[in-house]
């Protein structure tokens, strides 16, 4: 009958969902152990999108479509950044044509007024943007990034909140303290792997006595299918002009201020031994110079600074910002090494020609790196091999704050009793692969600090 057969199918029905429930059960399981055991990688997109209010081909440092010469482009500099009322850099427009005509002949003005509109013309160039941040190469793989950073960002709550969310990503945004300047500084996430905790920033100036005119933006972020893993990450611009040795002290000041910052911002969120991602368009062609200067300052101040200072390292790559007058690498992943391990950086293109053009719709590249995570014995391991490379007459690659020094220490006092025997101590050596290096070295180095016990303990 009908109603047999009704009952037949449903008594079907319930085992089926009785079999798929069972499945989800055994899958869920099987999650929740793949996660026990999963590193804790990421990738993190790192890019100047050139912003709208200053993306136009009428300035002296583009001019593309026109073959500017040398002379000419210096010519065209000397009247743009003109002091008093001849200058043209502060005008409505930036001065166009004015400081071109005599220069360029009507013919070229018109050829870059339409590579400027083929080009550089937002409304050109924004959707081209945020599909280059959806994707991207690390190693042989094309994906979406987990952390994605912009600088040069304005036109946010018009495009960039919205369309990154349309995508997965949560996003926040800080501005520029100047009113003539629209854009600020950008971080986003996936909203699937992570979750936001507390976000902050600072504005700063090239000294300081200078009026603020750059930002830099903080986010601290979770792990959310491990709350307890944290990672703290901070974008910046710094001072342009990446050519200029004036310029270089005042981005070495503003790089020294970030990391003061920093120390504060994880002060206030308990986060110091959160590992640390910071990204940004340093206008340095080499990071490494102005973290030299920055630990100098921080030295010679006896000025407390985050523990990223002495642990930074960039993730490499070519050349990120190719224009007809420089062809150069100032866009950075950076990242605390103690902490965080590089697992693989973004395949970039050798550009020949300037850019922005039908290819790449900013002046600058993007630039990404793979991260993960390490292990919290690999940390203390790696305190303990900074605090052997000091007491043994070597030099180490990072100081060691007290709470690093009392993490080392638990290295070699496996037993948790507060001293440490010539038996652990050669073991530890032993297991730090220091050859040549004998416990009596050690002790000797301790017993002239004035660490050692009579007992030689």
């Amino acid at each position: 009958s009908i109603i047999q057969r009704q009952r037949r199918r449903l008594n079907a029905l319930e085992s089926r969902v009785l079999a798929q429930d069972a499945l989800l059960e055994r899958l869920t399981e099987r999650t929740a152990d793949l996660e026990r055991y999963a590193a804790k990688e990421f990738e993190v997109l790192h890019y100047n999108v050139l912003a709208n209010h200053s993306g136009t081909n009428m300035l002296p440092w583009f001019c593309y479509g026109a073959n500017v010469t040398k002379a000419e482009r210096e010519e065209m500099h000397q009247r743009f950044y003109a002091p008093g009322p001849d200058g043209m850099k502060q005008e409505r427009g930036k001065g166009w044509p004015r400081w071109a005509v005599g220069v360029l002949s009507p013919e070229r003005i018109a050829a870059v007024e339409a590579y400027n509109d083929a080009y550089f013309r937002w409304e050109n160039r924004c959707e081209r943007l945020y599909q280059a941040v959806r994707s991207h190469h690390v190693g042989c793989r094309e994906r979406e990034p987990d952390i994605i950073t912009l600088a040069e960002c304005d036109c946010y709550d018009s495009f960039w909140r919205a369309r990154l969310a349309q995508g997965g990503f949560d996003s926040t945004w800080r501005k520029r303290p100047r009113n003539v300047s629209a854009d600020g500084c950008a971080i986003a996430w996936r909203a699937r792997t992570f979750g936001l905790l507390a976000t902050g920033g600072y504005n700063f100036g090239s000294s300081m006595s200078r009026t603020a005119d750059r930002t830099c933006l903080f986010t601290l972020l979770h792990w959310r299918r491990d709350p307890t893993v944290r990672l703290l990450v901070a974008t910046t611009h710094l001072a342009r002009n990446p050519d200029s040795a004036r310029q270089l002290l005042a981005r070495g000041y503003q790089y020294g201020s970030l990391f003061r910052e920093l120390l504060s911002f994880a002060h206030r969120h308990n986060a110091m031994d959160v590992p640390v991602v910071l990204t940004g368009d340093l206008n340095a062609k080499d990071c490494d110079e102005l973290a030299g200067i920055a630990r100098a300052l921080a030295m010679l101040l006896s000025s407390p600074t985050h523990p990223l200072l002495w642990s930074v390292v960039d993730a490499p790559t070519p050349a990120t910002t190719v224009t007809e007058e420089r062809h150069l690498r100032i866009d950075y992943v950076l990242y605390q090494s103690e902490s965080l391990s590089l697992t693989g950086i973004s395949n970039l293109p050798r550009l020949r020609s300037p850019i922005p053009n039908a290819v790449h719709p900013s002046d600058h590249l993007p630039v990404s790196a793979r991260l993960v995570i390490r292990p919290h014995w690999a940390r203390i391991e790696d305190d303990a091999r900074q605090w052997l490379a000091c007491v043994s007459g070597n030099t180490a690659v990072r100081p060691l704050s007290g709470d690093a020094l009392r993490t080392a220490f638990t290295f070699f006092d496996k037993a948790g009793t507060g001293l440490v025997s010539p038996l652990q101590l050669e073991a530890g050596l032993q297991s730090l692969g220091f050859p040549g290096l004998d416990s009596s070295t050690v002790r000797a180095a301790l017993r002239q600090a004035g660490c050692e016990s009579e007992g030689g303990r």
